[in-house]
């Protein structure tokens, strides 16, 4: 696979869109109703994008067999690094903007309601996943796409995500209603 500096960002923007479709599923399921998940209004969750990243760059030089010790080591690093991403993650979102996206405390062998054994366990499945079936399928689809055509994509992308971000965190400070609906307000003496 070889990655330059467009691929990576067309993965990026992938995994960002792949992660919002699954929470949004997810969280629609336990709601029995629509909900739009993740910290922008449009349809990507940046972290995802960044845990997608990670994964592919770690581990798309590391080739062995299936189901063999490299499968388990990158389900621990997988499981593990992803965790600690979505903990800076939570802490980084609580400290700056006084709320949380996600609480796990409900859930058992949970920390602070930031990290619980389940995600960290489903996280570890998900990178198997993805450097074994998911990365390798997806490259070969966006290799077929002309090289002019990821440019346009990744410009505009980034200029939707970088004006998203702005709006949201403007709208947030501003107490918007609307940008309030998937996080928590966390008084300033928990954090």
């Amino acid at each position: 696979m070889k990655l330059d500096f467009l691929t990576l960002c067309t993965f990026y923007f992938i995994f960002c869109l792949m992660g919002w479709i699954w929470e949004s599923i997810y969280e629609s399921i336990l709601n029995k109703k629509v909900i739009n998940r993740g910290f922008l209004y449009g349809p990507y969750i940046p972290i995802y994008g960044v845990g997608g990243l990670l994964i592919l760059v770690l581990f798309q030089r590391f080739q062995a067999p299936f189901l063999s010790t490299r499968t388990i080591i990158i389900y621990l690093i997988g499981a593990v690094g992803a965790t600690i991403l979505e903990y800076s993650v939570s802490v980084f979102l609580e400290k700056r903007l006084n709320a949380k996206w996600w609480d796990y405390s409900n859930y058992p062998f949970n920390y602070q309601g930031r990290i619980c054994l389940i995600a960290t366990l489903f996280w570890g499945a998900v990178a198997v996943g993805a450097i074994d079936f998911l990365n390798p399928w997806l490259y070969s689809k966006i290799m077929l796409i002309p090289y002019n055509y990821r440019a346009i994509y990744v410009t505009v992308m980034t200029i939707l995500i970088f004006s998203d971000t702005g709006y949201t965190i403007r709208s947030i400070r501003n107490n918007d209603s609307e940008a309030n609906r998937n996080m928590i307000i966390v008084k300033e003496e928990e954090l």
